[in-house]
């Protein structure tokens, strides 16, 4: 029975065959008008692909999820908006209310980012000219390289501060301690405690020399605690003065985040839409539900007869 059912509507479409090729015809001529320029304005596709470098990762966050985080950010949203008027290129009248929102959605239909499977990010962007999708792109790769760089540097410059206060800090104490050694040294003789005491230590000593052994055994430790400390303050002065010539290093680095794989590419064919696609789903969905019809009316009439 259902054999019979299948042949009785494989004639019925044959029968019908001349009205099903009609409508699908015109379904095509139609989504081809529909998906022409004059309706749909294509847009064309730049590509890049990085991979992140000379980040440290945060938690349970890896190196290219951060990144992703830092070519997301508002900030570079606000940069690329900003400087290529995105309101006006995605029609939207800034003034309008909820126009932000529809504008965030734009942004992020039009420019996306993508990890790959090996841990680099793809970055795709849409435009309405190839040239200035390319442009975005390379935008948006050296904006967030350098948001990047103010984000990690702005707590070194803390670090140096701080570093700087302590400098001056010491500086201030080796001062104190270098002037009461040079006092010390003027007042009493003294220069080397050891030296001095080894070549007063002969026994014959002239009245002068028996001063300064004197001098030496009433004020020989203090001295002496004088010029260790003041060595110890060195030691301090010489580890910080490292630390900050290591961070204004850090600081004056033209480092990079990223190391692109890939740079943005200029295409000369349109990413979408894909015109040829969307028309044939468009004339096949038409030429199923023509047929469908045409069964449906049988069937009715068969039914009401």
């Amino acid at each position: 029975m259902e054999q019979l059912n299948t042949l009785r509507y494989l004639k019925l479409i044959l029968k019908n065959k001349k009205q099903i090729a009609i409508s699908t015809i015109a379904a095509c001529i139609l989504s081809l008008i529909a998906v022409s320029p004059l309706f749909i304005k294509p847009l064309y596709e730049s590509v890049a692909i990085v991979y992140p470098t000379n980040l440290t990762p945060f938690a349970n966050e890896s190196n290219t999820e951060q990144l992703i985080q830092f070519f997301n950010s508002k900030q570079i949203e606000k940069n690329i908006v900003d400087k290529y008027d995105l309101y006006t290129r995605y029609n939207l009248v800034k003034e309008e209310k909820g126009a932000l929102t529809k504008l965030s959605k734009a942004y992020k239909k039009h420019i996306q980012f993508t990890r790959t499977n090996f841990e680099a990010i793809e970055l795709t962007v849409l435009d309405e000219e190839p040239k200035i999708a390319q442009l975005i792109a390379n935008d948006l790769l050296k904006n967030t390289n350098e948001f990047i760089k103010e984000s990690k540097l702005k707590p070194v410059s803390e670090y140096i501060k701080g570093y700087e206060y302590q400098i001056k800090l010491l500086e201030n104490k080796l001062d104190s301690i270098t002037n009461q050694i040079a006092d010390m040294s003027k007042k009493y003789g003294i220069i080397d405690v050891k030296s001095q005491s080894k070549q007063l230590s002969n026994g014959n000593l002239n009245a002068d020399e028996k001063q300064l052994l004197n001098e030496l055994k009433q004020h020989g430790a203090e001295f002496d605690l004088l010029k260790k400390q003041q060595q110890v303050e060195l030691k301090n002065y010489k580890e910080l003065k490292e630390q900050i010539n290591k961070q204004l290093t850090d600081l004056n680095s033209n480092l990079s985040y990223f190391t692109i794989v890939s740079s943005p590419s200029l295409s000369d064919e349109a990413a979408y839409p894909n015109r040829i696609f969307i028309s044939f789903i468009f004339t096949f969905s038409t030429f199923l539900f023509s047929i469908f019809l045409i069964i449906l009316k049988y069937e009715y009439k068969k039914q009401n007869a």
